[in-house]
């Protein structure tokens, strides 16, 4: 393994509905000196500031899709970058459809933004580089077009899978990494199902095939009120795996 460290924050672990301890879902990740969001629903920015991460810092995001509850956080968070005096470009990456989303919330805005805000539009498989940290994605199953994401640099490496029934793509997405950030958001798997996302006991079986160090579940539906429930379904099939909760850091240093 290398050197790099991989500090992950999770600043919103709800599913769409915020709850009082969970806020709409972003993951703030720090790997090697770069700084990337991945997802910024309402409410981001302040998590931010809770946690103690820099607003100024961040370089890119990584929207896995382009649902309100993902992305909406957005507008605050270059108006913050705006007031801070950022000069640096913002990066934003997202699935088909995103450059002319983005566009859209940048028009509503009625202050003029005093830095570049680069977007592109991704297809699965696609591959390129924020700073020295590789970033490689495939398709997640949604029912809208929607990404997972793998991000590696100097041999430290994790997976978000973003809002996704469970996946083959992912699976493979993830093969070997260090952590994965699992859809787990209904302990039934009717609902999870209707509603195209996972339940615990697939994201452990995700798990499990690729040979992930850690498994995090997240993105939790309000409706379940007993967090330990996540944690039971997920064991019968994967041991090292850990409930995301707001504020939570895991800091894979050199393991």
């Amino acid at each position: 393994m290398g050197n790099a460290i991989l500090v992950i924050t999770f600043l919103g672990t709800s599913a769409a509905i915020p709850t009082k301890h969970r806020s709409l879902p972003s993951i703030h990740v720090k790997l090697d000196k770069t700084a990337i969001l991945l997802d910024c629903g309402d409410g981001t920015t302040k998590r931010i500031v809770d946690s103690g991460r820099s607003i100024f810092k961040i370089n890119a995001v990584l929207l896995s899709h382009l649902h309100s509850d993902h992305l909406f956080g957005l507008p605050a968070l270059w108006n913050s970058m705006s007031l801070l005096k950022r000069t640096q470009e913002l990066q934003i990456y997202g699935p088909k459809g995103t450059f002319e989303t983005i566009r859209k919330l940048m028009d509503v805005d009625s202050r003029e933004i005093p830095f570049v805000i680069s977007i592109k539009d991704l297809e699965p498989n696609d591959t390129f580089n924020i700073g020295k940290v590789s970033v490689s994605c495939a398709k997640a199953e949604h029912g809208v077009p929607a990404l997972a994401y793998r991000l590696e640099s100097d041999g430290k490496s994790m997976v978000y899978t973003g809002d996704t029934k469970p996946s083959k793509n992912i699976e493979k997405l993830a093969k070997d990494a260090n952590v994965l950030i699992h859809d787990s958001t209904f302990l039934s798997p009717n609902d999870a199902e209707r509603y195209n996302h996972s339940t615990p006991e697939q994201a452990a079986k995700v798990a499990k095939n690729a040979n992930v160090g850690k498994l995090v579940l997240t993105h939790l539906s309000q409706k379940h009120r007993n967090p330990t429930d996540f944690i039971e379904q997920a064991r019968t099939n994967f041991d090292n795996v850990i409930l995301a909760e707001d504020l939570m850091t895991i800091d894979v240093g050199d393991m």
